[in-house]
């Protein structure tokens, strides 16, 4: 089980695993993401975990590349065994920056252009979710 380390203190102060935001937000500058590495490997394997191989069915868990995408996610989610959902060329792009298994992606998302096809294909992606007849037809040719 995880610990969340997001908290505010007993006077107010808001901590991300120890650190004082006032602190990060000082060095960092504003607007800044900031994400615990452990608190989120923690929840990927935790989810891995909960959906490992059941007798002869094997499970792929997947992290939505929507929800945040930067190399570093992306590094943690393949070191911790998930699979990746990007529905951009951009998402791809960090996807292949960040060296990401090809095989454990898939390419989902409604509009995707022919660019975005050909860039999947081209990195070898695992899969496609098309969303319609026609995007099945483009891929065909492409």
């Amino acid at each position: 089980m995880h610990s969340f380390r997001f908290r505010r203190t007993g006077d107010g102060v808001v901590e991300l695993a120890g650190h004082d935001v006032r602190d990060l937000a000082s060095a960092l500058g504003t607007p800044a993401y900031l994400l615990d590495e452990a608190d989120f490997r923690s929840r990927a394997g935790a989810f891995r975990d909960a959906f490992a191989r059941q007798g002869s069915v094997q499970f792929d868990v997947y992290y939505a590349g929507k929800a945040f995408l930067c190399t570093a996610v992306a590094t943690w989610v393949a070191e911790e065994g998930l699979s990746l959902d990007v529905c951009s060329g951009g998402e791809l792009a960090v996807a292949r920056r960040a060296g990401f298994p090809p095989e454990r992606i898939v390419f989902s998302g409604v509009g995707k252009t022919d660019d975005e096809l050909a860039a999947g294909l081209d990195a070898g992606i695992g899969e496609f979710n098309a969303e319609s007849e026609d995007e099945v037809r483009r891929l065909s040719v492409l």
